[in-house]
């Protein structure tokens, strides 16, 4: 996608700011993308009651007290849809995508996406596999550094992408993002520092690391020259700062959006690391 045309005064403070729910000048773009991508979907399934069979899939999905469905009879749900408020339009989009991927339309995930980053949206298409939905916008070199580690390393990668979604998704939920971001870790981490425990935890990984002292990262072919437990500070960290240990005294309190966010970009950091082999014992 190009870069659009600014107008001879130069980048207004529109163009500077990303944007919260669908403003007016993307409106238009979003109502002809749903209207595209919901006529695919009743000829993709034959179906000529899909539009009143999602309607009421989404209803029941977002628990809706003014539902979609009784409204669907002579008219399209994309209609419908695009009368209700911005929340509500970007709630369905970000049902639809995950539908759209396992119809094999990802050119339809990518035009929104499109559409959005060209409207300014706070919000973008994050995909994986067969799988979608509305994420918050990131710094892209820090979105392809976490894309990198989640298509790479197996169901520890399937766990950071969930942790991701859980962050910046449409319902940030930063709990389960942070005990997706441990598990990650504990998923690729344990067979390489304590493969013979099937039930290993961070917490038991850590202290291996410790009582061991001599894991370092590999900084060049050949040589490991990292100071001492540097790696092992790394994992610390994110065990230490769950708020499950904050106190030392097991009590719980529910982690901040920060602190999942944190947990998250230190759980990308050692699953990379530990997938590739830059991270290992001296001996």
């Amino acid at each position: 996608m190009t870069e659009p045309r600014y107008p001879l005064s130069g980048k207004t403070s529109r163009h500077e700011t990303l944007h919260e729910g669908v403003p007016t000048w993307l409106r238009d773009s979003v109502r002809a993308w749903l209207e595209e991508s919901l006529d695919y979907l009743r000829n993709h399934f034959n179906r000529r009651d899909y539009d009143v069979a999602l309607a009421r899939a989404f209803d029941l999905h977002a628990r809706l007290e003014d539902p979609l469905a009784p409204n669907v009879k002579n008219v399209y749900l994309w209609s419908v849809v695009t009368n209700r408020d911005d929340e509500l339009i970007l709630d369905f989009v970000h049902f639809l995508l995950p539908i759209l991927m396992k119809a094999n339309a990802p050119l339809f995930v990518e035009d929104i996406d499109d559409t959005l980053r060209g409207g300014g949206s706070v919000w973008h298409a994050g995909h994986r596999d067969d799988d979608g939905g509305l994420e918050r916008r990131v710094d892209d070199t820090a979105m392809a550094a976490a894309g990198k580690a989640m298509a790479e390393s197996g169901h520890a990668g399937k766990l950071l992408a969930e942790a991701w979604q859980k962050v910046y998704g449409r319902r940030p939920d930063p709990k389960g993002a942070y005990a997706k971001a441990i598990l990650a870790v504990e998923e690729i981490a344990a067979p390489i520092v304590t493969p013979n425990d099937k039930k290993s935890t961070l917490g038991k990984i850590a202290q291996v690391m410790r009582d061991q002292g001599d894991w370092r990262y590999v900084l060049h072919e050949g040589g490991i020259e990292s100071a001492q437990d540097a790696p092992l500070h790394q994992v610390q960290e994110l065990w230490h700062r769950d708020p499950r240990h904050a106190d030392g005294k097991g009590t719980y309190r529910d982690p901040s959006q920060q602190e999942a966010e944190t947990a998250l970009f230190l759980a990308v950091g050692l699953v990379h690391m530990f997938h590739n082999g830059l991270i290992a014992r001296r001996s």
